[in-house]
């Protein structure tokens, strides 16, 4: 019998130790590295009360277009920080558009890319926050409403809600920070501010895809 090569042994070694972790990753529910690559942020002068994000190359063929996820926090608190997708969903309202119903239950991506050319720039305007809107270079036009990611509980619909409805705030809602929802809530007065993540979405054989979180802005809102 001879005797096995040693740098076999590790190769092999190395090969298990591999699949060992994936699968302890997928049982544990883990995140898992993204595919797809994020947004970009965008060159040139800003704009106040307007975020923006870019894209200069394709997003390969299970790339669909983008999601937009944001929280509402008080102006003396930190930007939260979140590093995988899977913060944003768990921690962060999802924007809708006001065609959804029930909120939130339209399929995504929030902005479809099936039309647009290999470099576009998607804005998302706050400066009136009764009526956000977003908008895409390919179609300078036209603009989506866009509303918060939660349910109007007195809506036989279920339609979105308004950002400015200050009523629709309440303790509980993963779209806004403790401090905001106590301000909100007491009619403090208290500055509030929209912080706002986009991700790339896509799907590969019938799963979701999602890149890593890009922060597109903090801008203040007029809710009072």
């Amino acid at each position: 019998m001879t005797a096995a090569d040693p740098r076999a042994l590790a190769a092999a070694g190395r090969g298990l130790a591999v699949g060992v972790l994936a699968m302890l990753i997928g049982a544990c529910g883990l995140p898992s590295p993204s595919r797809l690559q994020s947004p970009e942020q965008c060159e040139g002068e800003d704009v106040p009360g307007v975020m923006r994000f870019c894209k200069t190359a394709g997003g390969g063929t299970n790339f669909l277009g983008y999601e937009i996820y944001y929280k509402l926090i008080t102006s003396g608190e930190e930007t939260p920080a979140p590093r995988h997708h899977d913060d944003l969903r768990a921690r962060f309202g999802r924007l809708s558009t006001t065609a959804s119903v029930p909120c939130a239950g339209g399929r995504p991506p929030l902005v479809s890319v099936t039309t647009a050319r290999t470099g576009h720039t998607i804005s998302l305007d706050v400066r009136d926050p009764d009526e956000p809107f977003l908008q895409v270079s390919w179609q300078e036009q036209e603009r989506a409403p866009v509303r918060r990611g939660i349910e109007d509980d007195g809506d036989p619909l279920r339609a979105c809600r308004r950002f400015s409805t200050i009523d629709g705030y309440r303790a509980g809602h993963r779209d806004l920070s403790a401090a905001a929802a106590a301000a909100l809530t007491a009619r403090t007065g208290a500055l509030i501010d929209l912080v706002a993540y986009a991700v790339s979405y896509g799907r590969d054989r019938g799963q979701p895809l999602y890149s890593a979180p890009l922060r597109i802005g903090r801008e203040r809102l007029d809710l009072y």
